[in-house]
């Protein structure tokens, strides 16, 4: 908040008082003039280190299951996996990301 001086000396440019006299005791704030932001989203941390967005909009995930207990796996089944998973086809599902990751 910005103040101003009630009634007192005022400041020069060089810092120094016109009167030669001690600092304002008594301030009084100035009428706000600039306009108030608007609120903003917070991004969702847990949601940002999981999600990547790509190029075209969509959401891209790594799948779950591959961290351990893998011998007992097809290795069709492993392989599939390993492939990035894609959000799509459900716009419910896509907005709520998206507001989670701070772009809408």
């Amino acid at each position: 908040m910005r103040f101003a001086p009630a009634d007192g000396p005022l400041a020069t440019p060089d810092g120094g008082m016109q009167d030669g006299g001690s600092l304002p005791t008594k301030l009084v704030p100035l009428p706000r003039t600039e306009t108030t932001m608007a609120t903003k989203n917070k991004t969702n941390k847990s949601v940002r280190k999981r999600i990547k967005v790509t190029g075209t909009g969509k959401l891209k995930y790594t799948k779950v299951g591959r961290r351990h207990l893998n011998a007992h796996m097809s290795t069709k089944r492993k392989r599939n996996l390993r492939r990035a998973g894609v959000i799509e086809g459900r716009p419910s599902v896509l907005k709520k990301y998206k507001i989670a990751l701070g772009l809408l």
